[in-house]
C-alpha cells in the first residue's frame, strides 16, 4: 500500500510538525532522506526557504514513503516560560512525589513535584506528537475516528517515555488540558464537541489509574485531570482560574488564554467564560515564516530603524506568536497599513530569510478580530480594569501591543500571568481540593459568542486596525 512520508512518520508514532493534516498547506512537515534524494515539487521551491532547501529538507506530505528511508526530521526544540506565581497558603506537605503535566495543543509540559517541599526536582517540555494530524483540536476531531486510537497511543507512548527516563516514582499525578487534548489523553470521543450542539462526553474532573493510562510504566498512582467549562473551555482554563484564586477575587478582571483558541473568563459578580476562534496565526502557523517558541525565534519587533529580539539571542530562524503581534502593532504605529488591513508598502523584510507579507497579515487580522470582538461581547455592560494573560505567549506579549490593534481596552491594565495551567495542576497537587476545582467549572457560565445578537457586526469593526 502506497503511503507518504508523513502518513508513515503518523503510523510509526514519530514526531513531526504538520499542523495542516497533510493538506500540502502549512510547509512546516520538514524531513531529510539520508538514503536518497528527492525532486522537489514546484509547490515546495514555492513555499521552502533556500536556506531549507540547501540543507535537503523536503516536505513530508509531498513524497512517498519507500522501504528502506532514513528519514530525519525537524524537531522544534521547546522554550518553558516561567510558572505562575502562586500561595503556598494551604499546601499539605507530605511524602512522594507528584506528576504535574500541561497537555497543550502544540506542547506538552511535564514537572515532577517534591511533595514533603513544593519544590520541582525534574522537567521536561516536547511538542505534542498529535501535531502530525493537525495543528488544532478542530483537525483533531475531524481526524477521529479513524485515528482516534493512534492520536492516544503517540501521546501516551511520548509521556511514558518521559516518565521511564526520569526514573522517579511518582505517587500521584494531575493533568490539565483542553477539552479535546483532555479526552484523547482518557480515550474518550471527543467528536460530539466538533457539531452542534457542543456537548461535552466526559465534563467532569475524572480519576484514573496509572495503569489504565500508562501500562509500560510498572508505576501504580492515582491520575486526576481538571473538569471542563463548556466545549471550547477546558481543564487548563478552570486549572488557570483557581491558579490565580479567580474564584475568589473581589475586583472584577479579565482572564485570558491566547492561542488557537482565544479562551476569555470575565471574573466579577458571577463568571462567564467564552472562546474565540482565533486560529493558529497567534502561535505562528498560518504564517510563512512563522514558528514556536523556539531558539532563534524573532519574539519582539522594532521599526525605523528594524530591531528585533529573538529567543535565546540566537540567530532568527523564524517568528514566533508575540514577535507577530509586535510586528503588527509596529506596521500599525508606523502607518504602514491601512485601516482595512492592506500593506502599503509590500512585505516587511526582517532579514535572514524572514518575512512577512499580505497572506500573513491576512490571518493574523482574523485571528485579532476574534479575540477582540470577544472582549467586547464578553465587557458589554461589564467593566474589568485588570486582565491577565495566560500562557508562555502571555509572556513574551507587551500589552501595548495588543491596545495598539485594539484586542485590549486602553483603560485596562495588563499583567503576564505565566503558565497557569500547570500552576493550576501543582496547586491542586498541594492542595488536594478537588471539590473546589470541580465547583469552578460548574459555578461558570459560558456563552457562545456567535449566536450574540450584535456578533457579526462587532466581528467585522474588529477587522480594522
Amino acid at each position: 500500500m502506497t503511503m507518504t512520508i508523513l502518513e508513515y512518520l503518523q503510523k510509526e508514532g514519530r514526531q513531526i510538525n504538520a499542523v495542516c493534516a497533510g493538506h500540502h498547506k502549512c510547509g512546516r512537515c520538514l524531513v531529510r532522506l539520508l538514503n536518497r534524494t528527492v525532486n522537489l515539487t514546484e509547490h515546495e521551491k514555492r513555499i521552502l526557504s533556500s536556506e531549507k532547501i540547501e540543507r535537503g529538507f523536503c516536505l513530508a506530505c509531498m513524497h512517498v514513503y519507500e522501504e528502506g528511508d532514513i528519514i530525519e526530521t525537524e524537531a522544534d526544540e521547546i522554550t518553558v516560560h516561567d510558572d505562575a506565581v502562586m500561595s503556598e497558603e494551604g499546601w499539605r506537605y507530605r511524602p512522594g512525589t507528584g506528576l504535574a503535566a500541561d497537555l497543550g495543543t502544540t506542547t506538552v509540559v511535564m514537572k515532577w513535584i517534591d511533595l514533603e517541599t513544593g519544590k520541582e526536582i525534574h522537567g521536561s517540555a516536547f511538542m505534542n506528537p498529535q501535531t502530525s494530524y493537525g495543528a488544532d483540536v478542530i483537525s483533531r476531531i475531524a481526524a477521529y475516528p479513524e485515528a482516534g486510537k493512534e492520536m492516544h497511543d503517540v501521546l501516551i507512548r511520548r509521556m511514558e517515555e518521559e516518565i521511564i527516563k526520569a526514573g522517579i516514582n511518582i505517587t500521584e499525578m494531575v493533568l490539565a488540558g483542553n477539552t479535546v487534548m483532555t479526552h484523547l489523553f482518557l480515550q474518550e470521543d471527543p467528536s460530539p464537541m466538533g457539531v452542534y450542539p457542543f456537548r461535552v462526553p466526559v465534563p467532569d474532573l475524572q480519576k484514573r489509574n496509572a495503569e489504565e493510562i500508562f501500562p509500560h510504566t510498572g508505576m501504580h498512582f492515582p491520575i486526576v485531570t481538571f473538569p471542563h467549562i463548556s466545549a471550547y473551555v477546558g481543564g487548563d482554563i478552570t486549572a488557570g482560574l483557581y491558579a490565580l484564586d479567580l474564584d475568589q477575587t473581589e475586583e472584577p478582571v479579565l482572564f485570558m488564554d491566547l492561542g488557537t483558541n482565544g479562551e476569555l473568563v470575565y471574573c466579577g459578580e458571577k463568571r462567564i467564560a467564552s472562546s474565540a476562534a482565533a486560529g493558529p496565526a497567534f502561535e505562528g502557523s498560518g504564517i510563512r515564516c512563522g514558528g514556536g517558541s523556539i531558539p532563534g525565534a524573532i519574539s519582539a519587533v522594532k521599526l525605523d530603524p528594524l530591531r528585533i529580539e529573538t529567543i535565546g539571542d540566537q540567530e532568527p530562524v523564524c517568528i514566533c506568536g508575540s514577535g507577530i503581534i509586535s510586528l503588527t502593532a509596529e506596521l500599525v504605529r508606523h502607518g504602514m497599513l491601512e485601516s482595512t488591513g492592506q500593506m502599503k508598502y509590500g512585505e516587511a523584510d526582517l532579514g535572514n530569510g524572514i518575512s512577512f507579507g499580505p497572506a500573513d497579515l491576512a490571518n493574523v487580522q482574523l485571528a485579532k478580530a476574534a479575540v477582540q470582538a470577544g472582549v467586547r461581547i464578553l465587557l458589554k455592560n461589564r467593566y474589568a480594569g485588570r486582565v491577565y494573560i495566560a500562557g508562555g505567549f502571555g509572556k513574551g506579549i507587551d500589552p501595548a501591543d495588543l491596545k495598539t490593534l485594539h484586542i485590549l481596552p486602553e483603560h485596562m491594565t495588563a499583567e503576564s500571568a505565566g503558565n497557569t495551567s500547570m500552576a493550576g495542576c501543582i496547586k491542586l497537587l498541594m492542595r488536594q481540593d478537588t471539590e473546589r476545582v470541580q465547583a469552578i467549572a460548574r459555578e461558570t457560565d459560558s456563552v457562545e459568542l456567535a449566536a450574540e445578537e450584535d456578533f457579526q457586526k462587532i466581528w467585522i469593526e474588529s477587522l480594522y486596525f
